[in-house]
């Protein structure tokens, strides 16, 4: 028995536009255009408002059907591709004989030289719209960026197979390029500017889960953001509250587990009473914990010093400066409660 109708939708979000016209999908955003054509596929698409795409397959068989999600995916990467981009990073991997890499042609083809010791030169070019360009912070490595996720790993694919071992035991050679990231291009580095303050929230490049999210100015308000959920009230609970009541309003039966920093003000009576009757429960952590309270930092008299006066610069810079002094203090200068940490 055949299904009726499947259909699934697709969200456009704000500062995009999406238009279809005979199953030939365009998508423009603030890093370009790209084009899709899903003419191949017998599938309804259409646009039911100007922020919802819509797919459906009428009377589909079960391989029929499965195209509409596939249709949805791919959707959703271009706008993902045109929004943040997408980035894969490579190794070059050799034993003896290191293997050295140059681009050309505004860093649209690459040039790889000295391959197991050979003469022969590998050019390998990239796809329209993909860059490739040596890592400036580590040896061996490559960035390849473009909008297309398709192109981008199509072209990672060829700069891997170009340095393929032939005629040779691949166990004993492992000389090659290897994939070591893949993802979206805010994922090395990511910063955001609040509107309507001058407040500037920022994770450090290559941070590894749990994330530290580091602020530059005090934040009078609840901030929300896709890696750390983090309020901080500076004038009384109030913000804290109502963020949490708006949670319980999604989940009315779950229980809301708070990690709090082991201050003497979170593990008072009244704090505690509080919240046990909002059917809130304490996690205990040990005092001061960077991941969890993200202003810690800041508390340091120390680093407070050496990125005092960094207000010319623009946020993505001060970032940097911020990571690089942290990097470089020694570590008999931090607090005993950090050396578990770092």
């Amino acid at each position: 028995m055949k299904q009726i109708v499947a259909n699934q939708k697709v969200k456009i979000p704000e500062g995009l536009t999406v238009h279809v016209k005979s199953r030939l999908i365009t998508v423009k955003g603030p890093r370009g255009v790209l084009k899709r054509n899903f003419k191949h596929l017998a599938v309804d698409i259409r646009m039911v408002n100007p922020r919802l795409l819509k797919v459906e397959k009428w009377f589909g068989s079960k391989k029929e059907l499965a195209a509409v999600r596939t249709v949805c995916s791919h959707v959703e990467n271009m706008i993902k591709g045109v929004t943040k981009g997408f980035q894969y990073k490579m190794r070059a991997v050799y034993a003896h004989f290191p293997i050295n890499c140059v681009t050309t042609e505004n860093n649209s083809v690459i040039e790889i030289r000295n391959f197991l010791g050979e003469k022969y030169i590998r050019r390998v070019k990239m796809a329209t719209g993909v860059t490739v360009i040596n890592s400036p912070k580590q040896k061996d490595e490559l960035i390849i960026e473009g909008n297309s996720l398709e192109d981008v790993s199509r072209s990672a694919a060829l700069i891997q197979q170009s340095t393929t071992v032939k005629n040779k035991d691949i166990r004993k050679f492992l000389d090659g390029q290897i994939k070591s990231y893949s993802g979206p291009v805010v994922a090395q580095i990511w910063f955001k500017v609040l509107q309507k303050s001058r407040n500037t929230l920022g994770i450090l490049r290559d941070s590894a889960s749990p994330y530290i999210l580091y602020s530059f100015h005090v934040l009078d308000k609840p901030k929300k953001d896709a890696h750390v959920k983090c309020v901080l009230a500076s004038k009384g609970a109030g913000p804290a509250i109502s963020c949490l009541r708006k949670v319980r309003e999604k989940r009315p039966r779950s229980l809301i587990l708070l990690h709090h920093d082991n201050a003497s003000p979170h593990t008072t009576n009244k704090t505690k009473s509080f919240l046990t009757s909002e059917r809130e429960k304490l996690a205990t952590y040990p005092a001061f914990r960077p991941d969890l309270k993200p202003c810690d930092f800041f508390i340091l008299p120390k680093i407070k010093d050496l990125i005092r006066g960094l207000t010319s610069i623009g946020p993505e810079e001060a970032l940097i400066a911020f990571d690089q002094h942290v990097q470089n203090m020694h570590s008999d200068q931090w607090f005993s409660c950090f050396q578990k940490w770092f």
